[in-house]
């Protein structure tokens, strides 16, 4: 609310938004939608884009600031863990501190596969 008020065009937030949270999903956990309205109503501009989308993210910062009289707020609507299948949306990987060696072999044999 103080960067609204205080007109900061400079600023921009970028939320990572997968929707998780470490043991279920934002929406069964704490509901944040709609997201992009409640960053509206504290006084941002508002982006949403896929944020696994490089070309979507370039276009959208060369937008910034938003607004000329407001902080911005750009969504990254992402996949936890895109990219390899047995990880995303796995709620097991959200928080993992410790991979074992076949985890790790895994990922790595998944990752060289794309």
């Amino acid at each position: 609310m103080c960067a609204s008020k205080h007109r900061l065009s400079n600023l921009t937030v970028l939320v990572d938004y997968n929707k998780q949270q470490s043991y279920s999903t934002t929406f069964e956990v704490q509901d944040l939608e709609p997201l992009a309205d409640k960053w509206r109503a504290f006084g941002f501009a508002v982006a949403e884009v896929d944020g696994h989308d490089v070309v979507a993210l370039r276009a959208a910062f060369a937008q910034l600031p938003l607004d000329p009289r407001k902080p911005s707020a750009v969504i990254c609507h992402t996949v936890k863990g895109k990219g390899i299948k047995f990880v995303e949306h796995n709620l097991k990987w959200h928080h993992k501190n410790k991979a074992t060696d076949e985890e790790v072999q895994s990922l790595l044999a998944a990752l060289e596969s794309d």
